[in-house]
């Protein structure tokens, strides 16, 4: 019934996303109430995220529940609010080309992890 941050796996399972969405709601006050000790908490907690993931990617990442805080779920919440600060300032002509860049570094990421 608490969506306290937790490494174990809750009842119903669907609890795991509003964990970190309470997380990050938690977090978006920070930004609301002090913008720049909240672009400075966003820029830190990207950082330690991307860190953990190039841990991860070394075979040592950090575990325990430090590594809920250092899930790559947040990242998510990081990239949205990149899209919704960037998007207004985009020409509407520029969408197709941005879409396709995306969708060819995802290609090709993704045929880069199929092991052949």
């Amino acid at each position: 019934m608490l969506l306290n941050p937790s490494m174990t796996i809750p009842l119903p399972d669907v609890v795991w996303t509003l964990r970190h969405e309470v997380l990050f709601y938690i977090s978006f006050v920070v930004l609301v109430l002090n913008r720049r000790l909240g672009i400075a908490l966003y820029a830190l907690w990207t950082v330690a995220v991307l860190v953990q993931l190039l841990l991860a990617a070394i075979g040592k990442p950090i575990q325990g529940l430090p590594s809920f805080f250092l899930s790559t779920y947040e990242l998510d919440f990081v990239l949205g609010g990149a899209i919704a600060i960037v998007a207004p300032k985009i020409r509407a002509a520029t969408w197709p080309i941005l879409v396709a860049l995306v969708a060819v570094i995802g290609a090709l990421a993704i045929g880069l992890r199929i092991p052949r």
